[in-house]
């Protein structure tokens, strides 16, 4: 082999090791995608622009770039299929009459998306300053955005319950304090936080913002982690998280996660056409336009995504995300007995688990590549490990309880 290629060769995944990685949000994928990728890399296919935009059911017509027109519309697709799940109360034939949406580079890139659209929508609306209001468990893609935009100036942080959710009684609170200076303001629920996967209160958040007047919203959820776990293990008279909230206007998951598909495959939703605000013309692309952040972008993360919604569908989705759930309530109960292990609250509809726990990090961070940050969690700053229950974990669960027990054993040793 060519020896700079048997560099290459040697490179390994955490996900693989013994023991493996428990705190990352992803897991080794289906060798089908290596094969896909091998096919497809070669062909340098460019699926620049918003497949989706201007289309409907009554309007058919297609402008994309010559010679790329079956990848473009195996990305519509995937994007009018996948959106069935965050729209459940919409006829399945109507989906592509109210949702555009395009794949792009991750959960980060979707959220400066629709930043981006909502900063342009609320300016249409009224040209005033901009309040983007979010928790400390936002994620910092947020917060980036915000700034590159020039909407930093005056981002709120409203407070959070004991189950890491947005507080929507301080929510309330935030906006009329502010209401009497600012008229515009984004809002910002998240659907699994990555560092304990708590889900905002969607409908509650959008039943409150439906309650004001003469003020200007622009309702963004960021689902980049729980987007492929919520809809397929919940029923819509159990939780709504997408557009059958009438105020949500925009919502991003990453299908790089729990959606099992390549880096970058984040995907961006937004309701029909308001990806016109940032619309900008491009006389050389087929469509004369782009709207989205990443221009020219890669085929491969659409083809794996179509062939896994048509190979495996969304039944086996749902099988996959249950049993990863599952096993995290089973490594729940088993930490929750050992001593100076708190186990925090977490959402039944995601497979992620949060604990809390004094350690000497040496003796299990370099094994499973432990991440810690602090919270505030009644009343009090707490350490708060997040644990990613996925299938590569599965067989170490009772090593990973002795290691974290002697770890921490380790960290407090007794008095003499």
């Amino acid at each position: 082999m060519d020896p700079i290629l048997e560099q290459i060769a040697k490179i390994q995944t955490p996900y693989k090791t013994s023991p493996p990685c428990f705190c990352y949000p992803g897991t080794t994928l289906m060798q089908e995608f290596g094969e896909i990728s091998k096919m497809l890399t070669p062909l340098q296919i460019n699926n620049i622009g918003s497949h989706t935009n201007g289309i409907t059911s009554q309007n058919t017509e297609v402008l994309s770039e010559g010679g790329f027109e079956v990848p473009h519309q195996m990305e519509r697709d995937y994007i009018w299929e996948i959106s069935k799940m965050f729209y459940k109360t919409m006829p399945p034939e109507m989906i592509k009459d109210v949702i555009d949406g395009y794949f792009c580079g991750g959960g980060t890139e979707g959220n400066i998306e629709g930043l981006w659209i909502g900063r342009e929508y609320l300016k249409s609306k009224c040209n005033d300053d901009i309040v983007v209001i979010v928790t400390p468990l936002t994620h910092y893609s947020i917060a980036k955005g915000a700034h590159i935009l020039g909407i930093n100036q005056h981002m709120q942080f409203v407070k959070m319950n004991d189950k890491f959710e947005m507080d929507v009684s301080d929510l309330k609170a935030t906006i009329d304090k502010l209401m009497t200076t600012y008229h515009n303001f984004i809002v910002v629920g998240t659907v699994g936080t990555t560092m304990c996967g708590s889900i905002d209160p969607i409908s509650e958040i959008n039943g409150l913002i439906k309650s004001y007047q003469n003020v200007n919203f622009y309702f963004h959820v960021d689902a980049s982690f729980g987007g492929f776990t919520v809809p397929f293990v919940t029923t819509p008279d159990q939780i709504l998280i997408g557009f059958e909230n009438s105020e949500v206007k925009s919502i991003v998951i990453d299908a790089d996660k729990m959606g099992l598909l390549p880096y970058p495959s984040g995907i961006f939703m937004c309701r029909k056409d308001l990806q016109n605000h940032v619309m900008i013309d491009v006389p050389y692309v087929g469509s004369h336009m782009d709207m989205t952040i990443s221009g020219s972008r890669t085929f491969v993360s659409v083809a794996c995504g179509w062939y896994y919604l048509k190979h495996y569908g969304v039944p086996w989705h749902t099988q996959f995300v249950t049993e990863c759930i599952a096993k995290r309530n089973t490594l729940a109960e088993m930490l929750s007995h050992i001593k100076g292990v708190t186990v925090l609250p977490c959402s039944p509809y995601t497979n992620m688990l949060p604990i809390s726990a004094s350690f000497d990090s040496k003796y299990i961070n370099p094994l499973y590549n432990m991440r810690c940050d602090q919270l505030e969690y009644q009343g009090k700053m707490i350490n708060v490990y997040k644990l990613c229950i996925f299938p590569h974990t599965f067989d170490y669960f009772d090593q990973f309880a002795s290691d974290l027990s002697h770890a921490i054993e380790m960290g407090n040793p007794s008095s003499p």
